[in-house]
């Protein structure tokens, strides 16, 4: 016992001895130091009593009874397993991030649900460690209840053995990346000595329990990949789908705003779409069939989201709280995009197209694609809403300036001059681009309007200014916005306008994506 006198930093106690005793704490806590770093660091690893060294290698030479030892209760040399099993994650996950696994080839079974499964597992070994772990406790439990070595092993037990059979499959997974086989091999192979060595019987009895305990385990965690399959499946009921034969090319649209305010059963006022009630669903319906069939190309599916999208009142009426519900509804049009990739895309290239509110989204949207998802985006359109400075800055957001290039971001703006913006709208755009001639200069072009049996010369000019298309020519009628809108601004039509033009735009630029030899005069339509 240290008998020199020590007054402690944390309560300022004085005593003898190595540790205070009114607070208990060490008497050789002081300032922070080089020593304090590495006791710190070798705490969290298990370096300063080496118990994590230790087990790990005993898990290695004798995985059984290290295993016996800790659930039954000798536990001071062993590192915690739930904490090392965090810690080896999470050392693999930075060794990944930087030297990432290549992607595997799909498995290819010919049941659908079946193959998106197991290729997802496939390329995350990790998650399908932990996901085999939960499912083997069970039916560990029941076979192994009344073995001669370690007898009537609690659910709580199994959950640990599961947890140390996760770190070696964590520890092979990641060693052997290029080779599932083996790591799979080695897993099950230190399982059955885990198995042999706790529970203490026969090499037989233990090979035939280990193999209809993994029986029971993949028809559990099959049924819960089968479950989880049909919820998404079931959100697919909020998919518009048009499928075309020989499609190469998928266009993911997400509608504008077309609902209004309502009252609830408790007489208060929502501000968003309810996809359940028929007349919301409806109207969003006629937009998605419209659109589908004016501007959708023969070599492309066209799939929309219904998605409880923020009422007109709540957008235009509440302006100071248009961003905050837009960014709403985005998140349901992003978790559709999600499920359409997974369950509809089948990896082939897409278009994004959004109109007003859905312009919004489609710009969320762009934020979110993985690298992968971007190289197989063959261009963005957003229709009727505003491409700030702020979104050039993503990396997947780049100004389309032609009528052929990939993987950029078309926007424009209709009106009669530019007086008529509405600036919630396109106040702040930083691009545009004329969508008759696709040039981002002023060079004006004629073209024939002849939507709805019209028969009109227009002409169109991008105000390279205020990044908006002016159109000269147009008599018609156009629908005003409630509350924000301005006589001469074409919000209302921006589709319309232009359907002939965006149809084939989408599909030249689909070709280009493809490599084909396209022979189009690219300027005009």
């Amino acid at each position: 016992m240290d008998e020199t006198e020590h007054v402690c930093n944390n309560c300022g106690h004085t005593f003898k001895g190595n540790y205070c005793p009114v607070c208990s704490q060490d008497a050789r806590h002081g300032r922070i130091g080089w020593l304090t770093l590495w006791e710190g660091i070798g705490q969290l690893w298990g370096i300063e009593s080496r118990s994590g060294i230790y087990t790990l290698w005993q898990l290695l030479w004798r995985p059984g009874y290290l295993v016996r030892d800790y659930i039954s209760g000798k536990r001071q040399v062993s590192y915690p397993p739930v904490k090392l099993l965090f810690i080896l994650a999470a050392i693999i996950a930075v060794i990944q991030y930087f030297f990432p696994v290549p992607v595997k080839e799909p498995v290819v079974s010919g049941f659908r649900y079946l193959d998106s499964a197991l290729s997802w597992l496939q390329n995350h070994e990790n998650i399908n460690a932990l996901l085999s772990g939960c499912t083997f406790i069970l039916p560990t439990w029941w076979l192994f209840r009344n073995a001669p070595r370690y007898p009537h092993h609690t659910i709580p037990e199994g959950f640990f053995v599961q947890v140390y059979v996760a770190i070696l499959s964590f520890l092979f997974a990641s060693i052997f990346a290029e080779s599932t086989t083996l790591a799979v091999t080695l897993s099950y192979a230190y399982m059955y000595i885990i198995y042999k060595q706790l529970f203490g019987y026969g090499y037989w009895a233990t090979l035939w329990r280990l193999v209809l305990s993994a029986v029971l385990s993949f028809v559990a965690l099959f049924v819960l990949i089968i479950i989880g399959l049909t919820i998404s499946e079931l959100r697919q009921n909020n998919l518009y789908t048009r499928t075309n034969e020989g499609a190469t090319t998928d266009i993911f649209y997400v509608c504008s705003t077309e609902t209004d305010d309502w009252v609830n059963e408790q007489g208060d006022t929502v501000h968003f779409a309810d996809m359940s009630k028929t007349a919301h669903r409806a109207a969003l319906y006629g937009e998605m069939l419209g659109v589908a069939s004016l501007v959708c190309p023969e070599n492309c599916n066209f799939y929309a989201p219904y998605y409880n999208q923020a009422t007109i009142e709540g957008l235009l009426r509440d302006t100071a709280l248009c961003e905050q519900r837009c960014a709403q509804a985005s998140e349901e049009v992003i978790q559709a995009f999600d499920n359409y990739m997974q369950l509809k895309n089948e990896g082939r290239p897409f278009v994004l197209m959004g109109y007003s509110q859905g312009g919004y989204a489609v710009v969320e949207l762009l934020k979110h694609l993985t690298a992968e998802q971007a190289s197989r985006m063959v261009a963005a359109y957003v229709i009727g809403y505003q491409v700030t400075e702020s979104d050039l800055q993503h990396p997947n957001i780049r100004a389309a300036r032609s009528a052929t290039d990939i993987g950029v971001t078309i926007c424009y703006n209709s009106v009669a001059s530019p007086d008529a913006e509405i600036p919630i709208l396109s106040g702040q755009t930083a691009i545009g681009i004329n969508p008759v001639n696709w040039c981002t200069d002023a060079t004006p072009v004629t073209y024939v309007y002849d939507y709805d049996d019209a028969n009109d010369t227009l002409m169109a000019t991008l105000d390279t200014l205020s990044h908006l298309t002016v159109i000269e020519g147009y008599d018609g009628r156009c629908p005003m916005l409630p509350f924000v809108g301005k006589e001469g601004n074409y919000h209302c039509l921006e589709i319309p306008l232009y359907y002939r033009s965006l149809k084939q735009n989408i599909a030249l630029r689909c070709e280009v994506n493809h490599g084909t030899d396209v022979q189009h005069d690219h300027r005009t339509y």
